[in-house]
């Protein structure tokens, strides 16, 4: 099989879930001996990037990158144009093409996989829920046409539709669009015989883009409501990633409430969480924000045997339960720092939650989920 994977991503390895999950899938339909070559379709790979840990790998074939740097173009809109014509000058047509993400790689499909010749199937995995993630800058009107539009393409032009989470499927649903569910997964291997490294303070951590959408501003407002009340407390706060709010959490570093590692590769972060006890899973689910599926971070988290601590809406309960995480009322940021305390007064209730969780984790194989979407295609 010739599969062709269209991702708007430099495939850095500290970019996000997307780059993680790439590494993973690639490398375990490698271990699989599944016959078939990925062309993959992306930005000018960074120079730290997932595709180094494959090594020469013969499940690779063409591997298509497009500088979009341009003072005049957004960044998908430059990719579309080279795209276009890099593509009208392959020779073999691929027997199918994965859109990896949401609206602007399925207007590249659209865009690109429109000739005659082109027999294979559209297949469009969804990553996020992309008037959730983008389109709450906009007014209402605005969400609505850009909706309006996400849900003509994906019906018109796409065979089979895949959703990295519940959440995502049942909005996709609603609107008339049947999804094929796979939850993100992860290499449980990685993650079997971790040993945290003794501290004197317990250490929680929020780990992701620091955007509002992931909940960061939430987290940060929790650690000034705990260290009032607490100010002689025993924790120490970390945060990882980079974003829109990265002056916010160096401003708190500065204060010394908590400690900032910047953006970290995806190498380092099973490193990170051998020396961490708790994390965080903030990401929002409202009407126009949030969502998006099962995230890699959380499952690795989980596999980490980390206390966690997460909102109770449609993204984490459908995988957490009070056994496994401490769930708080989405945006109830008492209650979020209230569940530090609650932590610090019975570790053992938090350690057996951090079992139970891991436990858990064993449902998100990296190895049935390469099964799933073999199946599904």
């Amino acid at each position: 099989m010739q599969i062709d994977i269209v991702m708007i991503s430099k495939l850095g390895n500290g970019d996000g879930g997307r780059e993680t999950w790439l590494k993973n899938f690639l490398l375990e339909t490698s271990r699989k001996n599944i016959d078939c070559v990925f062309n993959l379709l992306t930005l000018r790979k960074a120079e730290d990037n997932v595709l180094q840990c494959l090594g020469d790998n013969n499940m690779l074939g063409a591997q298509l990158e497009f500088d979009t740097k341009s003072k005049f173009l957004p960044t998908s809109l430059a990719f579309f144009i080279k795209f276009i014509f890099s593509l009208l000058l392959k020779k073999k047509p691929a027997d199918f093409v994965i859109g990896v993400g949401g609206l602007a790689e399925a207007m590249a499909i659209v865009m690109c996989y429109f000739w005659p010749t082109f027999k294979g199937k559209r297949i469009l995995w969804l990553r996020t829920i992309y008037t959730k993630e983008k389109g709450y800058r906009l007014n209402k009107f605005s969400q609505k046409i850009l909706l309006a539009l996400e849900i003509f393409i994906i019906k018109k032009f796409f065979t089979v539709v895949i959703a990295n989470g519940e959440d995502t499927a049942q909005f996709y649903r609603a609107h008339g669009i049947e999804c094929t569910v796979i939850n993100n997964a992860v290499n449980l291997n990685v993650w079997t015989n971790l040993q945290k490294s003794p501290a004197p303070r317990f250490r929680v951590a929020f780990v992701g883009r620091l955007s509002a959408v992931k909940g960061i501003e939430a987290f940060l407002e929790s650690i000034e409501i705990f260290t009032r009340k607490n100010p002689y407390h025993e924790i120490e706060f970390h945060v990882v990633g980079a974003g829109p709010f990265e002056d916010q959490v160096q401003s708190l570093q500065r204060r010394g409430l908590l400690q900032y590692h910047g953006m970290l590769a995806n190498n380092l972060i099973p490193e990170f969480l051998t020396n961490t006890d708790c994390c965080v899973a903030l990401t929002y689910l409202k009407d126009f924000m949030g969502g998006g599926g099962v995230s890699n971070a959380l499952i690795e988290q989980m596999a980490a045997e980390q206390v966690i601590i997460a909102w109770n809406n449609d993204i984490f309960n459908k995988v957490l339960t009070h056994k496994t995480a401490y769930l708080v009322e989405q945006d109830d940021i008492e209650g979020l720092a209230n569940s530090y305390t609650a932590i610090l007064n019975n570790i053992e209730t938090a350690q057996v939650k951090a079992v139970a969780a891991r436990n858990e984790s064993k449902n998100f194989s990296i190895s049935k989920h390469v099964d799933l979407f073999f199946k599904a295609i």
